[in-house]
């Protein structure tokens, strides 16, 4: 009540406004030198009293933080003499420019030269020191190749982030293109290449084929390295467009149940789900190269005719008795597969389907191999897709030919350097 009523309030006022200064000062300290700050307010009151009457009179004395002072770090040499440089460490000196100068032989490390060694101990000490120096902004030159690199010394408690982004954000445009677009099929990724490719731009193809899938991709950089043995001629790898073949449906619906056994219902329910992909095999235009064997392929309507039913019967005969030397019998049996009306049996053993391995792809012709066995009483039917390796390759081969038709750029089997990124 007594300094809100001194000099009319104006007292109070002054007082109030240098204590928020005190405590953003205080803050601002400890940012910069980190732990605690300290800071001091101090109110003197003169009281007088004349003639009955009081006459007060106030002052006031703000104590800020002060700076820490800096702290020396130096080495004993041989002679007993305290020294600014660790005598076991080649030279590694702050100039009044604030630049650490590297001794000639101490270029810019690169993959194939051992890294500089630095003095780690007064690294630490400057980091973990309240030096002003720490925390700015400085450059680090090689005497030899004159050129200067940002770095900054920061204390363990604090975090560098760069401002650049800030400053981006009011560009008028990108300083240069980067990132990865996606192409939803191979005439997208070839609009794409062709929109933005350049002189050093490159594909990538990849596929990991097995009997049971595919996965494949196409990978652009289109700026890539230059063609050069010299290190410093690269280039940043980070704008492109890639395209993950997807499989057809069709090829799903086969290769899922490839080698599976069926019995009879599920086995006509399959057939008659996927007629549409059966065709009339033509030999001459399959990717397939048979050899020595001579298939013989039914028709799609040959085939439908198994969807709706076929009785088997298996026949068992005694072909050959052996007698043994002990006494003992050898029998050989032989199984006789027969239709209902007791013919032998004639089933198809090889049909075709034609359907494309990728989405939007184009079609190929898939031999098909028919098997089947009987099993307590009933038949168990299953398929085997002929060779689907060889399909696969030459499906994607196909794709991968186009695209360098069209884009006339570098191909190369493989990922580039920074794959991990453009996925």
């Amino acid at each position: 009540m007594i300094l809100a009523s001194l000099d009319g309030g104006v007292f109070n006022d002054q007082i109030s406004r240098e204590v928020q200064e005190l405590i953003a000062d205080m803050s601002n300290h400890a940012m910069a030198f980190g732990g605690s700050a300290k800071g001091k307010v101090s109110v003197n009151l003169d009281i007088a009293l004349q003639n009955g009457v009081f006459h007060i009179s106030a002052d006031k004395k703000i104590t800020k933080p002060a700076e820490p002072k800096s702290k020396s770090v130096m080495w004993c040499d041989a002679n007993n003499n305290l020294i600014e440089q660790d005598p076991r460490q080649r030279k590694f000196d702050f100039n009044h420019g604030n630049v650490i100068r590297f001794p000639p032989q101490y270029k810019h490390p690169s993959p194939r030269r051992k890294k500089t060694m630095f003095d780690k101990d007064a690294i630490e000490a400057l980091q973990k020191s309240q030096n002003p120096v720490v925390g700015r902004i400085n450059q680090l030159t090689s005497d030899e190749e004159g050129k200067q690199i940002p770095f900054a010394l920061v204390p363990e408690h604090m975090t560098l982030k760069s401002v650049k982004p800030l400053f981006d954000e009011y560009l008028e445009k990108p300083e240069r293109r980067k990132g990865y677009s996606i192409a939803n099929d191979d005439h997208a990724f070839i609009q794409i290449v062709n929109r933005f490719k350049a002189e050093n731009s490159a594909v990538f193809r990849d596929a990991y084929i097995t009997d049971t899938s595919i996965r494949a991709s196409l990978r652009a950089i289109l700026n890539y390295h230059p063609q050069s043995p010299e290190d410093t001629k690269a280039d940043w790898c980070d704008h492109g467009v890639k395209y993950d073949f997807p499989l057809s449906e069709s090829m799903e619906v086969w290769l899922e149940k490839n080698g599976q056994p069926f019995n009879q219902k599920e086995f006509s329910q399959f057939l008659e789900d996927n007629a549409p992909d059966m065709v009339i095999a033509d030999q001459e235009h399959m990717v397939v190269d048979f050899g020595a064997v001579s298939p013989k392929f039914a028709t799609p309507s040959e085939i439908m005719q198994l969807a709706h039913g076929i009785e088997i019967r298996s026949d068992e005969k005694i072909t050959n008795v052996y007698k043994n030397s002990d006494g003992s019998f050898n029998m050989q049996f032989t199984t006789e597969h027969k239709d209902s009306a007791g013919q032998p049996l004639k089933l198809p053993e090889w049909f075709c389907i034609g359907i494309p391995v990728f989405e939007n792809g184009l079609g190929y012709q898939f031999p098909v191999r028919l098997r089947f066995r009987k099993k307590e009483g009933t038949i168990i039917w299953f398929y085997e897709l002929y060779r689907k390796k060889v399909v696969f390759t030459a499906a994607f081969d196909a794709v991968c030919n186009n695209v360098h038709l069209e884009t006339q750029i570098p191909m190369f089997n493989g990922s580039p350097e920074n794959s991990r990124n453009a996925d």
